[in-house]
């Protein structure tokens, strides 16, 4: 146990290894296999896509933990309020000098100011502003970066959404450059049951008509119970070598309370649920994280959405 807490602490500790990589911050899109670039409605959108500050009509609090292995802790709090956005995401670990060449103590953290803005009809852009942070015992950096999203939206429809999101311009710890990465996205809510009887019945028009939610018509988010996406970006591997990344996400909501979500990350299976009522929602998540250099690990997490 404490030789793969020794890996993870090393790991992280490590600037050419560590390059702030997060698995994705709230329970709810991690359920989803992290697939939220197109979707970015709740306050996790200010890592996703900040973009999506503006899909939030009141003010939002997000808050997540998770602990890894009795030893690493991973926390998220975002406020998300009008058109403006802060968020604090932290991964941390301690251990024994006797057993850690680095120090007792290691740990990246990233502060973000975000706004967001309509461009043009269906268009919205937001833009974040980070600040990265590095420490262990024996080293200590902390620099600036940006983030651009962007999120789309039809005329004629009000459930199909395409986002993109570019993530760490201009960053670099110490001299190295961190990674960026480049997100596309697309998000689809739809009623299945309402578009197979249309489609059964009189052909394509009429499932069509049923199953998806047009902005000429008035569907609530009742009748339109599963939220589908998918994304697509580049990632480097534990080689350090450009990969082809995607993550693709389902949720489906019975009785108007309960969520079910389950979602693939390159292959990866990961789950969750929640429950929402009026102005809040309680997530869980589960997934395992896969490393060519240790042991698979169960990871789970839990996050708490209010709105007021």
């Amino acid at each position: 146990m404490k030789k793969r807490i020794l890996v993870l602490l090393v790991s992280m500790a490590s600037i050419s290894l560590a390059n702030f990589k997060f698995e994705g911050v709230g329970a709810r899109s991690l359920g989803m296999g992290g697939a939220f670039t197109g979707i970015a409605d709740d306050a996790s959108c200010l890592y996703y896509n900040p973009a999506g500050i503006l899909k939030i009509s009141d003010r939002e609090e997000m808050y997540m933990y998770s602990q890894k292995l009795n030893e690493l802790t991973y926390q998220y709090v975002g406020l998300v309020w009008k058109n403006t956005g802060f968020s604090y995401i932290n991964q941390s670990g301690n251990l024994t000098k006797a057993e850690n060449q680095w120090g007792d103590k290691a740990g990246e953290s990233v502060y973000t100011m975000s706004y967001a803005g309509r461009i043009n009809g269906g268009v919205k852009c937001g833009t974040s502003l980070k600040i990265f942070q590095y420490s262990n015992e024996r080293a200590s950096d902390a620099s600036f970066g940006f983030d651009i999203g962007i999120l789309y939206s039809p005329e004629i429809k009000e459930d199909i959404n395409f986002g993109l999101c570019i993530r760490n311009l201009f960053a670099e710890i110490q001299g190295i450059n961190l990674d960026k990465t480049i997100i596309g996205g697309i998000a689809l809510r739809w009623n299945p049951k309402e578009f197979w009887k249309g489609l059964r019945s009189s052909g394509f028009n009429e499932g069509y008509c049923k199953g998806f939610r047009r902005k000429t018509l008035l569907f609530s988010d009742e009748n339109m119970p599963v939220l589908m996406s998918l994304d697509l970006y580049n990632r480097k591997d534990d080689k350090n070598k450009n990969r082809f990344g995607w993550a693709l996400g389902g949720e489906y909501k019975a009785f108007n309370i309960i969520l079910f979500r389950l979602g693939l990350n390159n292959g990866d299976i990961r789950g969750g649920i929640g429950l929402a009522h009026d102005k809040w929602r309680l997530d869980y998540a589960y997934g395992v994280e896969k490393k060519e250099w240790i042991d698979p690990v169960d990871n789970h997490y839990i996050s708490l959405s209010m709105n007021f």
